[in-house]
């Protein structure tokens, strides 16, 4: 899973082919909306796999796993920003009030709220293509929030796209990422082979399990060394290495910084 370093505010509308993959799921420091314009998005976030219709809007918190497997040709706008953006123009009370909609992950406004989504989205990155001045876009963005903070959540029925075990994995490892020792003794709880295991959940996410497992603690610790003052050692155990040197290796080379580095950009940024 790749760790993509997001500053700032970004924004862009593309396209995407019937059966379109992404790569592999990525995670980064700031929240990400995704607009849809027509067709079928199916989308990873965390431990679901849903579609997004095109009258529903998928919101994603910061640092969360997520990637777009579709099998519909569709077409979208993605915007992301991050709490450095809105620390120029919001206290951290109002803060914390506009991100709140982020604890959902799907949303659906009605027909007329969707529609100015669109028009919002069309205006920003034009906005964005142009001057790129953040004094613009933030009023723009501001009323695009305020009406997702006001739309209904969807309650997402989850699709399994690879099997009927992967979903039930995928769920596991999410809340037990940080036990698992082996992929052995994770294939027991689920009755089948390790082999079979590690098939359908590659087929499923394009990872290895070892792979994910690890995104997700680093994904962790990059949230500790964000929010707590503890110390590097005691958040590498924190998030289940046994090996400091281990997590270390592991953290560097997912997010291209140290842990000592991404704390101290973190507190840079911070308001």
């Amino acid at each position: 899973m790749i760790y993509e370093r997001h500053t700032s505010f970004g924004i862009e509308r593309s396209r995407r082919s019937k059966r379109y993959t992404m790569h592999e799921p990525h995670y980064h420091d700031s929240y990400e909306i995704f607009v849809p314009h027509y067709g079928t998005g199916t989308l990873m976030i965390g431990d679901e796999v849903f579609s997004v219709e095109p009258d529903c809007v998928a919101v994603i918190k910061e640092l969360s796993p997520h990637g777009n497997f579709s099998k519909s040709e569709h077409e979208r706008t993605v915007l992301y920003f991050d709490k450095a953006f809105l620390s120029a123009y919001l206290t951290p009370k109002a803060q914390s009030l506009y991100l709140s909609l982020f604890e959902n992950r799907l949303l659906k406004p009605s027909k007329e709220d969707f529609e100015k989504i669109q028009s919002l989205c069309t205006l920003l990155l034009k906005e964005h293509l142009s001057s790129n001045n953040p004094d613009k876009i933030f009023p723009l963005l501001s009323e695009l929030l305020l009406i997702l903070k006001a739309s209904p959540s969807v309650g997402a029925s989850p699709i399994y796209e690879a099997d009927s075990v992967f979903g039930a994995v995928l769920s596991y490892i999410n809340i037990n990422y940080k036990t698992i020792t082996s992929i052995p003794h994770l294939a027991e709880k689920f009755f089948v082979s390790p082999s079979y295991l590690c098939r359908i959940f590659k087929k499923g996410t394009r990872l290895t399990i070892s792979q994910y497992i690890n995104s997700l603690k680093i994904s962790e610790a990059c949230e500790m060394l964000k929010t707590t003052d503890k110390s590097l050692l005691q958040i590498s155990l924190d998030v289940g290495y046994n090996s400091y040197p281990h997590f270390v290796s592991n953290f560097t080379r997912i997010t291209n910084l140290s842990p000592k580095e991404y704390r101290n950009r973190q507190k840079k940024v911070a308001p």
